[in-house]
């Protein structure tokens, strides 16, 4: 006698968010990781029209909304949604980053829990900008996630602690995949691979918040006291393989030039990937919190050394195995780490460690466990 087949998850992403090793972002590359470590649940994962290759290493579904039916493309993919969700017949629809979606889907199917994991400040949707706006969210939804307890604070701010708060799944990292990228070598090895390339990198959008400019005016002061040391930007004015070339940019590739740091345009994740695992030290200096940390982790995993602003969920990912700075003493953050391998390959190796605890079997776990909770309570509760 058989036994019978875990309950499906159906995993719901906007309908413009990338899901490839081209376009992936962060929320891309989380759900792709949830859907690879899931052991408790079956997931299928609902995207929207892709440009370029997408991941098949997870079961999903592409979904093309109708040009016959009125409306924005959110609506016009939610009732596209309807019709494959009814024949999936899932025990839980996750959506990720999208409040409306989240909610129509919610009026769509009351009998099945529909959960939102939210990866943006509240800011950044009008439907989670005021406390009130969150408040009743968090009443209509079975549960909401949050990539950071920093993120999930923020959500909290101004309402009375609901009945279902939100539950904090950071972001994870495959260790498994990134050992071709460090050669398979142990802790000493790899520190003294690190030490040879002699690499500060900075990886990001090519934008003002990401702080592309503080990165090289630090690393023009910093590498004037270095010999030997050199630095790399990887990153574009936006995620895609032909992004525009703004003003910013721009204005980076006059400064950066002269100081013979190498701008390296986008790339993919792998690359990115490969990149931080040559890199002794990866900067973040964001003028703008990181909800989520997800580089930096990365990083880590890769051996790198993180330099960053302690703020966001930054030092959620790092703790102590970070070197904490501002933009007024990155310059001299990079130079002192930069002149002492031993603090180097130490903090690399803490690095490395810390970046254990966010394991994708682990955070698979959390999720199998998580998700299984919530369908157990709706049951109970309908």
């Amino acid at each position: 006698m058989s036994s019978a087949l875990p309950p499906v998850i159906a995993v719901v992403l906007p309908p413009r968010e990338g899901f490839g090793p081209r376009r992936a972002r962060g929320i891309g590359l989380t759900v792709r990781h949830h859907s690879l470590s899931t052991s408790a649940h079956r997931t299928v994962v609902f995207i929207g029209r892709q440009a370029g290759p997408v991941f098949l290493d997870v079961t999903f579904r592409l979904v093309r909304p109708p040009f016959f039916i009125p409306g924005t493309i959110r609506t016009r993919y939610a009732i596209r949604l309807r019709t494959a969700l009814r024949l999936l017949k899932p025990a839980l629809i996750e959506v990720h980053a999208d409040p409306a979606i989240a909610l129509r889907l919610q009026r769509m199917f009351p009998r099945i829990p529909v959960v939102l994991m939210l990866h943006d400040e509240p800011s950044a949707n009008r439907l989670t900008r005021t406390p009130r706006r969150r408040a009743w969210l968090f009443r209509r939804l079975a549960r909401v996630l949050t990539v950071s307890a920093w993120l999930r604070d923020l959500y909290l701010e101004g309402i009375e602690p609901p009945a279902r708060p939100p539950v904090v799944v950071p972001p994870c990292v495959d260790l498994a995949a990134l050992i071709p990228l460090v050669g398979g070598m142990d802790s000493a090895a790899l520190a003294r691979a690190k030490r040879r390339t002699r690499l500060v990198l900075f990886v990001g959008r090519l934008t003002p918040e990401k702080g592309a400019d503080q990165f090289v005016a630090a690393c023009t002061t910093a590498l004037a006291s270095l010999p030997g040391w050199r630095a790399e930007i990887i990153g574009a004015s936006e995620h895609i393989v032909k992004a525009p070339e703004t003003a910013f940019v721009r204005l980076l590739e006059a400064t950066a030039e002269p100081a013979g740091i190498s701008m390296m345009g986008y790339r993919d994740h792998p690359d990115v990937l490969a990149a931080m695992a040559r890199a002794a030290i990866v900067v973040i200096p964001s003028r703008t919190p990181d909800p989520s940390g997800r580089t930096a982790l990365e990083a880590m995993a890769g051996g790198a050394v993180v330099i960053c602003f302690r703020d966001g969920a930054l030092p959620e990912i790092c703790g102590e195995a970070a070197i904490y700075s501002d933009p007024a003493d990155l310059a001299n953050a990079i130079r002192a780490l930069g002149a002492d391998p031993p603090r180097l390959a130490a903090l690399g190796e803490a690095g490395r460690r810390r970046a254990v605890q966010f394991d994708l079997p682990k955070i698979g776990r959390l999720m199998d466990t998580l998700r299984s909770q919530i369908i157990a309570d709706w049951r109970q509760k309908g």
